[in-house]
């Protein structure tokens, strides 16, 4: 018995994640079948609010194939993101005491006693060392690039929010993911979704590889896995959203970072001033890639508006059309993403 609870004691220390509740905390989406972070239900038309699933969603494969090749994100690097790091290169004759190779320098010493027939240990410890018996460590610092970044995702899911508007910017988190974990050391990535108040999900650490779509499959992007299937529905403000992305971006100095943001931007003026002061100004990020559901008079208003930012205006008639090709729609906003400007989007005009 006490080997059993042994057993049980390690596993509980070496799994955290492993419950011994009636109710098991294990993902459902471990389950061993196709991995899709949203839900299908294509044919039914887009409607003007959200509803139970995100109607015309897209899986992960789709996105992959038809529209990451388009991505023009530019690849930026902060300069602080150089690391220095000392290492040691050999041996010297030549150094400082804090350089000293005791170990070393006391066989060298023995050695040397060892060929003047003189081992004794008061030989060894109180006469003084020759020069020849001194031996340094050598050191030298490497410079090197260290490609960090991270990548705010926030999306406005209040109930002025359609479905289709929903999915578009949902559709991001595959296509962020699998660019910047591709182009980047190390990834951060977070989703914030937001109606009055916001709620973060992450961080999502992404580590560079040539799929890194393969981490939406483990335990650890539990969180942002959470954050696909949210639909909100109520009232909209944008000024805790301002706040806490402020907060998150500015623990993250050394790295090159980036927002993308997609919302009607249907508040009052004094929240568009709050997004403008916390987000925009004073270079908090990097880039920024913004969707406006919404014509361009929505950003009159904004006194400032960075010049590496791409912000694409896709109009309301996305939200209430029931002829929405969102294939198009996504083709559009993956090749102009990244791109620096203002772009309308005019196709269903």
């Amino acid at each position: 018995m006490n080997t059993k609870w042994k057993y049980l004691r390690r596993l509980l220390k070496e799994k955290p994640n492993v419950s011994l509740d009636k109710t098991t905390k294990i993902p459902r989406l471990m389950l061993p079948r196709p991995m899709y972070v949203w839900e299908f239900d294509l044919g039914i038309s887009a409607g003007s609010g959200p509803g139970n699933v995100d109607e015309g969603a897209f899986g992960r494969d789709e996105i992959v194939k038809y529209f990451l090749s388009d991505f023009q994100i530019p690849i930026i690097i902060e300069e602080s993101s150089y690391e220095f790091e000392v290492k040691k290169e050999g041996k010297s004759k030549i150094g400082r005491t804090s350089q000293l190779d005791i170990e070393r320098t006391l066989k060298q010493k023995m050695k040397r006693l060892a060929i003047e027939g003189n081992l004794e240990p008061e030989a060894l410890f109180n006469e003084p060392f020759s020069d020849e018996d001194l031996i340094f460590n050598r050191f030298s610092i490497k410079e090197s690039l260290s490609k960090k970044c991270l990548v705010v995702l926030g999306i406005d899911v209040s109930g002025s929010i359609s479905d289709i508007e929903r999915v578009i910017a949902k559709s991001l988190v595959i296509g962020l993911i699998q660019f910047f974990g591709t182009n980047f050391e190390m990834t951060d990535f977070y989703g914030i979704s937001h109606e009055v108040s916001a709620k973060i999900f992450g961080p999502l650490k992404i580590p560079k590889s040539d799929n890194p779509l393969y981490i939406l499959d483990t335990e650890e992007s539990l969180s942002i896995r959470e954050f696909a299937k949210i639909q909100g529905g109520g009232g909209t403000s944008l000024y805790d959203f301002s706040i806490k992305t402020r907060n998150l971006a500015s623990k993250y100095k050394n790295y090159s970072r980036y927002l993308f943001y997609a919302g009607d931007f249907s508040v009052f003026s004094n929240d568009l001033e709050i997004f403008e002061k916390q987000l925009f100004r004073d270079n908090v990020f990097h880039f920024y890639g913004i969707i406006v559901y919404d014509n361009e008079g929505v950003f009159n208003t904004f006194s400032y508006i960075p010049s590496n930012s791409s912000i694409l205006f896709m109009g309301r008639e996305i939200a209430v059309s029931n002829n929405v090709d969102t294939i198009s729609v996504l083709n559009w906003i993956f090749k102009h993403l990244g791109k620096r400007g203002k772009f309308s989007y005019a196709q269903n005009r």
